[in-house]
């Protein structure tokens, strides 16, 4: 609209005087507990094996092992992949402007969300028994994406939810939203040791400041080790 005053289109700028309303109701997302997040990744695998279908196993079971966003997951390829260096490279990302069923391929947001996310041999043996199920689909060229509609092309945005919902439903557990995945990895790293700027890089937050905001929480423990150092 203020462009449209510059140029003239119209006659004033109309919201001029009014003060944005600042409305701070964003439902938080807690972590899931160890106990459901076994019991999930427990169901993800029997209900995969049970309709043959590993995506919505692996869509959930990566999530929760990398932190990635959907956005970027949905985007990811098999070359983005080295099984021998496991890593995992993020560069890309699937976004839905048109509609939830059109994905677009998309830069990614910030600078700092392109990244190389370290894997573990569980993860890449876990990859690999994926890469096995699908081969008998199709064949996991290098352009393919990770997790594939079955013409090859990529997932749409209702991919993600109807698992979330399949997976929680059968588990007996209240719906958890493919989001929250991300923040439950993170959490689950944030109550180790890890450095926090290597979270944040995991994470691709443009910021450490982000990534201590959200996950860093003072310990007491460390607080009482620290003051015995300099007890007079």
């Amino acid at each position: 609209m203020r462009f449209a005053t510059r140029q003239r289109k119209i006659p004033f700028y109309p919201l001029e005087g009014f003060d944005l309303i600042k409305v701070n109701d964003a439902k938080k997302v807690d972590a899931l507990s160890d106990s459901d997040q076994e019991k999930l990744l427990e169901v993800s695998r029997e209900y995969s094996d049970r309709v043959n279908d590993q995506r919505r196993f692996i869509f959930f079971y990566t999530l929760l092992n990398t932190g990635m966003r959907y956005g970027e997951l949905i985007g990811l390829k098999w070359k983005d992949i080295n099984f021998d260096k496991k890593t995992l490279k993020i560069e890309r990302q699937c976004i839905f402007i048109e509609s939830d069923t059109m994905p677009k391929l998309s830069k990614l947001k910030t600078k700092g969300s392109e990244r190389i996310i370290a894997l573990t041999e569980e993860n890449i043996d876990t990859f690999k028994k994926y890469r096995a199920w699908i081969s008998e689909m199709m064949l996991p060229k290098s352009d393919i994406p990770f997790i594939p509609k079955l013409d090859g092309s990529h997932l749409n945005k209702n991919f993600g939810r109807t698992t979330m919902t399949i997976l929680t439903r059968e588990a007996e557990l209240p719906y958890y939203a493919p989001h929250g995945l991300r923040h439950t990895h993170a959490t689950n790293l944030a109550n180790t040791e890890i450095p926090m700027k290597l979270l944040s890089a995991r994470l691709g937050h443009s910021t450490v400041t982000t990534t201590m905001d959200r996950y860093s929480k003072p310990k007491i423990e460390k607080s009482i080790k620290y003051l015995e150092m300099v007890q007079k």
